[in-house]
């Protein structure tokens, strides 16, 4: 498994894991109020699908990488694939982990 793979199976699973429980911050102008959104609610729910559908992607391209897709040059596989997982990987720009050469 690359590192561009792990980093991006790494935080699918923090995002999963903050699924069942996720807290804002709200600006009220003199006060602030934190906000917990619960498990069951439909922004929980969206987040665990779309986990579930990263996981899919990443296992597919790695699939790929790895030979099991006889069609196409081994350099075409591995040119689209390492391009899914990088715009994957883009989402988590900001994070400490997020090493430049893997930017779209």
């Amino acid at each position: 498994m690359s590192e561009l793979t792990s980093f991006v199976l790494a935080r699918i699973a923090e995002d999963e894991a903050r699924s069942s429980e996720w807290t804002y911050t709200q600006d009220l102008g003199i006060r602030t109020r934190v906000v917990t959104v619960h498990p069951g609610a439909p922004s929980s729910a969206r987040v665990l699908a779309e986990c579930e559908a990263k996981r899919r992607i990443v296992s597919t391209m790695e699939s790929a990488i790895n030979g099991g897709w006889q069609s196409q040059s081994r350099e075409e596989i591995e040119f689209v694939a390492t391009r899914v997982l990088r715009a994957l990987a883009s989402i988590w720009r900001d994070h400490s982990d997020f090493r430049e050469e893997w930017r779209a």
